[in-house]
């Protein structure tokens, strides 16, 4: 039986939170209740999340706010969110594991 040094061991790559203030828009802590829809708009909801790599959650969640908000203020939190996210990893120390 063989067993691998600390050196050996490969890192975890360093990932983001995914907690509830991950949103660019805050916490995400009201449900709304449960709604019924055909199967064909159902499926081109789940085309849609697969092709966009997020879930039906976030394609119904980025849909109601373009429509209440607007596309261009929903941008716009994005934007800023990504903007605060990018500046903190300038800070953050990354590790690139062991040298050979």
């Amino acid at each position: 039986m063989s067993s691998k040094k600390d050196s050996d061991k490969e890192l975890a790559p360093i990932m983001f939170s995914r907690g509830a203030s991950a949103d660019a828009f805050g916490k995400l802590d009201v449900v709304i209740p449960e709604f019924r829809i055909d199967a064909d708009t159902a499926l081109l909801m789940q085309r849609a999340a697969n092709e966009s790599g997020c879930s039906v959650a976030e394609i119904c969640r980025v849909a109601c706010r373009v429509r209440i908000y607007g596309k261009e203020h929903v941008q716009t939190v994005a934007s800023n969110h990504l903007s605060r996210v990018i500046g903190n990893v300038g800070e953050m120390s990354v590790q690139n594991g062991p040298a050979a």
